[in-house]
């Protein structure tokens, strides 16, 4: 507009570096004038005693990000507007020290504000140059406007690509895979009739009048279960002397306990599903004298306890964005591995004005909308206060969450207001003759500046009513 090209080759630093200073000027003008849905902002505070919320909060270290700074206040809120049509605003008013919230509001208040505008420089980066926090440098390559995040910062290209910066994971519940349990292993022994000595003699059959067999058991504790005896009244044989011990276990009803007798043997077989048990005594008991001569008994199984089934519990990871990860317009993305080497992976490209919220919602939705099989029966959940972002894990899976940033960590990307590119470049041209002593154009071209903000307003509004177009009009009462 001015005449000057910089493929011209007369257009000269001094002239660009002015040029820059009348772009910064006209947005500072313009910048809150209006509710400009790209910028205008909603945050949560919390009032303190004498009823104020500032209207900055800096860091203390200038390496990290500011957490807010309210030019203009639009609006104050009792409750999160976004969550209700119920009017909720409250009356405030603007002090030297912060915003009066009034009385009547809770632990919180939302205020809807403006930041300061951006600030825009001509001066093109320099490697030796020595740049600290909020400076504002030119990328000749991208034509893009960068300010420093750390002080002292030298010889970092704010256009060179880097690596890219891993989001926050936190592991809130381990994986736990689910197991179809283990039933248990019933402990069996077997009980013969054989002495337990050396040369054991021959056992007759029957046994003589008045001898027989006992047997005791014990639990692990070696707490009496039952014990009972059988003696030989007359001429029964063995194996029914048995059955009649088996009868008086039997009556015992002890839990888990089977008591089986082979005839042919004959052996007594003891079996519990439910514990472990003891053998106190097993022997022979012969004579008026009681003299119980111990017998041949031995284990087949052990017991083994069992394990009842268990479900399946999910992992959960909570993703979150740390201020070095918090980049305007980057690409965020998360990726998925399973044992076998296959991955998936979802993205979201993030606008200059994206919340942290706005971002972890973005991905979000890429996950659901995923038609990748590794992100199927992945559920999310996102916490818009903290901002965090859930996701519950049903297989073992490796996750990633990166973001790839447009500019480096010791730079952030200065986004140009694009509502506002047409009056601000015809006000810096205004003021650029202006300052050639072309003042009858400047006069001009300033006065189209109102129209041409007024139009960009107007892209943002939608007009509830619009006006008659094709539609019938009424009918003149004068006309049949």
């Amino acid at each position: 507009m001015a005449g000057y090209s910089p493929e011209s080759g007369n257009f000269l630093t001094n002239q660009a570096l002015p040029i820059g200073e009348y772009v910064t000027q006209w947005v500072d003008r313009l910048y809150a004038n209006d509710d400009w849905p790209e910028w205008v902002k909603l945050i949560r505070l919390t009032p303190d005693a004498s009823h104020i919320v500032p209207y900055t909060a800096l860091p203390t270290d200038p390496t990290t990000v500011t957490p807010y700074t309210i030019l203009r206040t639009i609006n104050v809120y009792l409750v999160d507007p976004t969550t209700t049509n119920t009017p909720v605003s409250t009356k405030f008013t603007l002090r030297e020290d912060g915003i009066h919230v009034g009385f009547e509001h809770g632990t919180y208040v939302y205020v809807k504000y403006i930041e300061p505008p951006p600030r825009f420089s001509s001066a093109v980066w320099v490697a030796e140059n020595i740049y600290n926090y909020g400076d504002v440098v030119y990328g000749a390559s991208t034509g893009e406007c960068y300010k420093s995040r750390v002080n002292n910062n030298i010889n970092h290209d704010p256009v060179s690509t880097i690596s890219n910066p891993a989001l926050t994971i936190a592991e809130l519940q381990a994986l736990g895979p689910g197991q179809p349990g283990i039933p248990a292993s019933p402990q069996t022994d077997v009980f013969n009739l054989l002495f337990n000595v050396p040369v054991p003699p021959v056992m007759p059959d029957p046994v003589p009048l008045g001898d027989g067999f006992k047997l005791t058991l014990n639990d692990v504790n070696n707490v009496l279960l039952a014990s009972h005896r059988t003696t030989q009244a007359g001429t029964t044989s063995n194996a029914n002397t048995l059955l009649a011990l088996k009868a008086l276990f039997d009556a015992d009803a002890l839990p888990g306990f089977t008591f089986t007798v082979d005839t042919l043997t004959p052996k007594l077989t003891v079996t519990d599903t439910l514990a472990a048990f003891i053998i106190a005594e097993w022997t022979y008991v012969s004579g008026p004298n009681v003299v119980a001569v111990p017998m041949v008994w031995n284990q087949t199984a052990a017991y083994t306890a069992g394990s009842p089934p268990t479900t399946i519990t999910p992992q959960i990871l909570k993703i979150t964005i740390g201020d070095q990860q918090f980049l305007p317009g980057a690409l965020y993305s998360i990726t998925l591995t399973d044992p076998m080497g296959l991955t998936g992976t979802v993205q979201y490209q993030s606008s200059i004005f994206d919340s942290k919220a706005q971002i972890l919602a973005g991905l979000q939705t890429a996950i659901a909308a995923s038609s990748n099989q590794l992100f199927n029966n992945i559920g999310t959940s996102l916490n818009t206060v903290e901002p965090s972002l859930q996701m519950t894990i049903y297989r073992q899976l490796g996750t990633l969450a990166v973001v790839a940033p447009l500019a480096s960590p010791y730079w952030d990307i200065v986004p140009f207001p694009e509502a506002l590119f047409n009056p601000v470049v015809r006000g810096a041209s205004a003021t650029l003759m202006g300052e050639w002593g072309q003042t009858d154009r400047q006069t001009m071209e300033e006065s189209k500046v109102p129209g041409e903000e007024s139009q960009s307003s107007g892209d943002f509004e939608t007009n509830v009513t619009p006006p008659l177009t094709t539609q019938e009009r009424a009918r003149s009462r004068y006309k049949v």
